[in-house]
C-alpha cells in the first residue's frame, strides 16, 4: 500500500453513490486517526555530548519503527527532540544521548534482546506498578526508554525487541553486555 493513502481508498465500488459513501467514511476515518495521533508528546532529553553522538542519535531516531509493542509512533515536542514516543498517554518514550543511571555499576545485570544489552533500573525492575526504565548497555550514545506500568511485563520485552534493529544499525557497540 502506498504511504499516505488510506487502505479504504485502494478499492473503487461500482456506483457513484457507493463511492461517495466510502469516500466520506474514509475521510472521517483518516481525520479521526489524525486527531487521535496528532497530540505531541513532550520529550525532555539531554543534548548529545558530541557531534558524532548527535549524528548517531538523529540517524537512530529517523530509523525507529512506526510501531513499538503494537503502539503507533506519535509526534514529539520539540520537533527536533532527541527522542521518540509510541502509544496512548502515558506513552512509551525513548531518549538518546543521556547518561547511565547512577545505580548502574560494572556488577549490574543486563538483559540482551536481539543483540542489544539493557539495564533495568533496580528501583523499577521488580515493581510492576511503576514505569519500567531501561537503558542500553555498551552502546554509544546511550538510549533510555520508559515503558508505562500498564504495559508491564510483556511490553518491556516487546519494546526491547522492536527497537533492536534501529539501535544496532545506528549506534556503536563499544562493549557488549556481559
Amino acid at each position: 500500500m502506498a504511504v499516505g493513502r488510506p487502505a479504504c481508498a485502494s478499492r473503487r465500488p461500482g456506483s457513484a453513490w457507493t463511492r461517495g459513501v466510502v469516500a466520506s467514511l474514509c475521510a472521517v476515518g483518516v481525520l479521526t486517526l489524525a486527531a487521535c495521533s496528532s497530540e505531541q508528546v513532550p520529550i525532555d532529553s539531554p543534548d548529545p555530548t558530541s557531534s558524532a553522538d548527535e549524528a548517531a542519535c538523529r540517524a537512530m531516531i529517523d530509523g525507529l519503527p512506526d510501531t513499538v509493542d503494537d503502539k503507533l509512533r506519535r509526534p514529539v515536542h520539540p520537533d527536533d527532540a532527541w527522542g521518540a514516543a509510541w502509544g496512548d498517554d502515558p506513552p512509551i518514550t525513548l531518549t538518546c544521548g543521556g547518561r547511565m543511571p547512577e545505580s548502574f555499576s560494572r556488577f549490574s545485570q543486563c538483559e540482551v534482546a536481539n543483540g542489544v544489552g539493557w539495564y533495568a533500573e533496580e528501583a523499577t525492575a521488580d515493581n510492576q506498578a511503576v514505569p519500567a526504565v531501561i537503558t542500553t548497555v555498551g552502546f554509544e550514545p546511550i538510549v533510555t526508554v520508559v515503558i508505562p506500568a500498564r504495559d508491564r511485563p510483556e511490553g518491556v520485552a516487546a519494546t526491547m525487541i522492536d527497537l533492536s534493529a534501529a539501535l544496532t544499525k545506528h549506534l556503536d557497540l563499544v562493549k557488549p553486555c556481559v
